[in-house]
């Protein structure tokens, strides 16, 4: 079990994700859960940067371009 602080609270992550693969497609995906902490975003095989290449919100995830159905997107996170 690993704990996080975020702000003034501590949040007790029970479940680590590797390899996920967000659902949707185009420029918008889902994760299965909220992360917890940092996520790792990969496509084809090259990490993601969040605000430069994509936006997170909650289990929403917003693309800044938008992939084709033969790209592979994976994601791990706590959650």
């Amino acid at each position: 079990m690993t704990m996080y602080t975020k702000g003034e609270s501590t949040v007790q992550a029970t479940n680590i994700i590797r390899g996920e693969k967000p659902t949707g497609s185009g420029c918008n995906f889902t994760l299965a859960s909220i992360p917890i902490g940092d996520i790792d975003l990969f496509l084809n095989g090259q990490r993601l940067t969040l605000d430069m290449d994509y936006e997170l919100e909650g289990r929403q995830i917003t693309l800044y371009k938008s992939i084709s159905i033969t790209d592979v997107l994976r994601a791990g996170y706590t959650s």
